[in-house]
């Protein structure tokens, strides 16, 4: 009797195991980490730090979990179903990582599940589209705040402690030191009318800060938007002039898909509703800066607050190519860059009878303005580049409401209102600034130029510019 109960039990353990066994999915899927306490660590694309773990695919395949389901409780297989997404958000290629968000906010997108996390410890689990048959689960207990367990190496069977998450990416990535010299220092993802490039065109884009002592060359460097995919855009080795960064100086790229305009235009471009920027060093593995953000404000930037921070605010004001503490001078100011000639073949001769090319100011105040001392540049990265000699009033004041010619043609031996600048028909910057070098007092990044036509403010000293096929150096562009 004792024998016939002692086979009948083994009969059903048998029946039992081989259910089981069943119910496992060969798909090479598995739960790879997991942060249940995230209190301060890690935000999501709105900005909340809400509880997540990390699915990783070591297969050769892109694996789509959409119909799948997740759930934080064996017992409950089918609990939160992940939406079958159009948009490719439910994708994860080969040898790659896909963060899930165990928020209960499944309005914020299809990789936030119905399910929270509990500190105290419970079941992760995933299951096939037949919410029968599991891929992979994992029953973990008390956790720590702003820790994760993971896999250690990824997708083995042991798990380990980490004091700095890794979403998104393998469990052996080192992150790099704090401090370090190159960053990802503001965002515009939603450029409607506030900055141009020198296309004349509104894309958006993103500004690199070196905060280090010594200039970065960013050439041969890696853009992307997805950080399992962070070798989307590579940046040309062969434009020096254009890719280095000078110490404490800053870099603005154009995430506009247009790389035929030139090394700082990129293959990707930014989604208004929120994603990942990462720049990777030459071997495309070494990330050296990235931040993912949410649904952003048209004509609004998000940036580090000081520069090189980790603290990110809003601006209503960006700051491109300039610190982000930057204050712009008030609409109105009185002296602004009123026209720009930058292909003077014919048109206006200086003194010295020589077609040259030129900007003119103009002094919407009550006050004569003396410009001796102030800095002429075309780069606003340079903003020191000319110095207008202090020497010379008679030459360098500018009664009210009056105008005067800065001649761009780098013949500074022929009078103190001839800078050491040339101008480019292609397009660059105009900027005057005042005389401890960094106030700036008015700019403007112009594009491509016709010959002999200028381009200018209409009315003087307005916010609209216009081209003029008969310039009025010295004159109202009225």
């Amino acid at each position: 009797m004792k024998s016939r109960l002692l086979l009948v039990l083994i009969l059903i353990i048998m029946i039992v195991n081989c259910e089981k066994n069943e119910r496992m999915s060969s798909l090479p899927l598995v739960i790879n980490e997991i942060m249940a306490i995230n209190n301060s660590t890690i935000q999501d694309e709105y900005n909340q730090y809400d509880g997540w773990i990390e699915l990783y695919n070591s297969g050769a395949e892109p694996i789509n979990i959409g119909g799948f389901y997740i759930s934080d409780n064996l017992d409950l297989l089918a609990k939160c179903k992940i939406p079958n997404d159009t948009s490719g958000k439910t994708i994860i290629l080969p040898d790659s990582f896909l963060i899930i968000w165990f928020d209960g906010q499944t309005d914020q997108g299809p990789l936030h599940t119905c399910c929270k996390l509990a500190g105290s410890g419970e079941d992760v689990v995933i299951t096939d589209k037949d919410g029968k048959t599991i891929i992979d689960y994992y029953t973990y207990g008390s956790q720590t705040t702003d820790y994760s367990i993971g896999r250690l190496p990824d997708g083995s069977d042991n798990w380990a402690q980490f004091d700095r998450p890794t979403p998104g990416f393998s469990n052996q990535y080192v992150w790099p030191e704090t401090g370090i010299s190159l960053v990802i220092n503001e965002i515009m993802a939603i450029n409607n009318s506030t900055i141009q490039d020198e296309y004349d065109q509104y894309d958006d884009w993103i500004e690199l800060y070196n905060a280090g002592d010594d200039t970065i060359d960013i050439g041969g460097f890696y853009i992307s938007d997805n950080l399992n995919l962070l070798t989307k855009c590579k940046i040309p080795t062969n434009y020096p002039d254009s890719t280095k960064i000078a110490p404490r100086g800053f870099l603005i790229i154009w995430f506009d898909g247009q790389t035929d305009q030139g090394p700082l235009h990129t293959c990707c471009k930014l989604a208004g509703s929120g994603e990942d920027v990462v720049i990777t060093d030459k071997d495309g593995k070494t990330i050296i800066d990235y931040y993912t953000y949410g649904s952003q404000t048209t004509d609004h930037s998000i940036g580090r607050s000081p520069d090189g921070s980790d603290n990110w605010i809003e601006y209503d004001k960006p700051t491109p190519g300039f610190s982000n503490q930057y204050v712009w001078p008030e609409i109105g100011s009185s002296l602004v860059i009123n026209e720009i000639m930058a292909l003077n073949k014919s048109a206006v001769q200086d003194e010295y009878k020589e077609f040259d090319d030129w900007i003119e100011l103009y002094n919407a105040g009550d006050d004569t303005i003396d410009i001796g001392g102030f800095y002429i540049s075309d780069n606003l990265n340079l903003l020191t580049k000319c110095k207008i000699p202090t020497n010379y009033p008679d030459s360098t004041k500018i009664a009210p409401h009056g105008f005067l010619i800065i001649w761009f043609d780098g013949q500074t031996d022929q009078g103190p209102l001839h800078t050491c600048s040339k101008l480019s028909g292609s397009g660059e910057d105009v900027v005057i600034t005042d005389k401890d070098g960094k106030t700036i007092i008015d700019y403007y990044t112009y594009g491509s130029q016709t010959t002999d036509y200028s381009f200018g403010r209409l009315p003087d000293g307005s916010d609209n510019w216009v081209q003029f096929y008969k310039p009025t150096p010295g004159a109202s562009n009225q």
